[in-house]
């Protein structure tokens, strides 16, 4: 019997999140399923223009979630909190099974690491390995059910060594690297520096090892940093970031392999939980048990960086000349040649109806 999933994604800021399709296919594949998987992928948060972040959501009126046996969703990143509210509900509200990618929401399954115990540890290794006693926590979104369960890791752990817990170092923002830099300049400004900074993700803490280094302080003879998620950006930067490893393709074939339970009703859980491995670094004091090589990132992110100028430039000239073609018989002349150059595997084409008819039949 013949499947169908939906897909639906916000991009982390203007990059779309392959791995979650790769790691459906991967599933489907490997089980050999019969399952048609339709992509909606917003940027929401990609532009200043907060009226074309919020268009940009507008792709969830698009399908009837109804016609779909699946939905797989991924909106951690997501700042405009009504516009999160509005795409869940209308979510549960189309009766189809959902699983959400990394973060929690009620009502809907779930596939992802254990955002709690795992903060844990790594909170306890920086007082337990390397007697920290004042520990500021420097977040994501202050409303992310993701952060809360990291937050709330972070305080109950204090709590349990007898750490007092102090509001003044606690910082909310954002997932990004100038989250990292401003709250490092904050708590300097109010001389909260501590032992240690457990941070939520890779971005704040690169962005916040980057400002204190500027401003003169040593990583790890200052205090420690953490981060979590292991961003490519993780291991490579100096010093390397302790942080938290997962892989995201695991996490949606277990979202995949969640919607086969569901289909065959034999789910008794309504959650999985993906294996984790922590990486203790350079930036809390500890020697990398595996040490990346800094020269090959560096070479493969200056050849990257050169393909994606080029297929920026090819789809540059292929719209350009697109508009140039006087039929539609040019355009598909034109079309069939540059397909060629872009190095891609298939091309669908969308067209509106009624206008290829007027051309033929007006």
């Amino acid at each position: 019997m013949k499947r169908k999933i939906a897909i639906i994604a916000d991009g982390w800021r203007r990059h779309i999140t392959y791995v979650w399709i790769r790691g459906c296919r991967n599933y489907i594949k490997e089980h050999e399923l019969d399952i048609e998987i339709s992509v909606f992928h917003s940027f929401g948060n990609f532009s200043r223009d907060e009226k074309f972040n919020a268009g940009e959501y507008n792709i969830i009126h698009l399908p009837d979630l109804s016609q779909f046996d699946g939905i797989i969703l991924e909106v951690t990143n997501m700042l405009n909190q009504k516009k999160k509210q509005q795409i869940i509900q209308i979510i549960q509200e189309s009766g189809v099974p959902a699983v959400s990618l990394l973060e929690k929401i009620p009502g809907l399954y779930h596939a992802g690491p254990d955002n709690y115990a795992t903060m844990e540890q790594m909170v306890e290794h920086l007082i337990v390995a390397h007697s920290c006693k004042t520990l500021n926590y420097v977040g994501g979104p202050a409303d992310s059910q993701e952060n809360l369960l990291r937050w709330q890791a972070y305080e109950d752990v204090l709590q349990r060594y007898g750490i007092p817990l102090e509001n003044d170092r606690i910082w909310n923002e954002s997932y990004e690297v100038e989250s990292g830099v401003r709250a490092f300049i904050h708590f300097q400004e109010k001389h909260l520096l501590p032992d240690a900074f457990v941070c939520a993700n890779e971005n704040i803490a690169v962005g916040l090892c980057h400002q204190a280094q500027q401003e003169g302080f040593k990583i790890p003879a200052d205090f420690c940093v953490t981060g979590f998620d292991n961003f490519d950006k993780a291991s490579y930067y100096r010093p390397r970031i302790t942080t938290v490893s997962y892989e995201r393709e695991v996490i949606a074939e277990a979202a995949m392999d969640l919607l086969v339970q569901i289909w065959g009703q034999n789910t008794t859980a309504d959650c999985k939980t993906v294996p984790v491995q922590m990486l203790f670094q350079d930036s809390c004091g500890c020697k990398p048990e595996q040490v990346r090589s800094r020269s090959e990132y560096i070479e493969d992110r200056i050849f990257q960086e050169v393909r994606e100028i080029d297929l920026h430039n090819e789809i540059m000239e292929l719209k350009h000349n697109l508009i140039e073609c006087e039929d539609y018989k040019q355009m598909a002349q034109y079309f069939t040649k540059c397909v060629c150059g872009l190095r891609c595997k298939g091309v669908r084409i969308w067209m509106n109806q009624d206008l290829v008819e007027e051309r033929f039949h007006g």
